[in-house]
């Protein structure tokens, strides 16, 4: 799972934090409830998989996405990042470990 930081050095790869969702998100229909200017340029294909707060069923796929990293607030939070359909931000955060959110993985190439 990317750190917080993995992930900063990805977005600022694809141009920073006001437009590098537009180049993650995958594009068209299928997925998000709409595509507002979405590239999927660099093959990340983030899915919205919408949020499950405190143990409740999971709400709002095709909405947003959202994305814990392995970094963490303490024992009971962590970093997260996440997507709306409606717009190019990716916004960032600490929320609750019993939260539920997607995780991507990150290949070793150390080997």
């Amino acid at each position: 799972v990317p750190t917080a930081p993995d992930w900063l050095t990805l977005i600022n790869y694809l141009g920073g934090d006001t437009i590098a969702s537009n180049k993650m998100k995958e594009a068209g229909y299928t997925h998000w409830a709409d595509t507002y200017y979405t590239t999927n340029s660099r093959g990340v294909t983030a899915l919205p998989g919408g949020g499950r707060y405190f143990f409740e069923n999971f709400i709002k796929m095709k909405f947003y996405g959202a994305w814990w990293t392995a970094t963490e607030s303490n024992d009971s939070s962590a970093a997260f990042l996440y997507l709306f359909y409606y717009d190019s931000y990716v916004w960032k955060g600490f929320n609750y470990k019993a939260n539920g959110y997607s995780v991507r993985r990150v290949k070793d190439n150390s080997n």
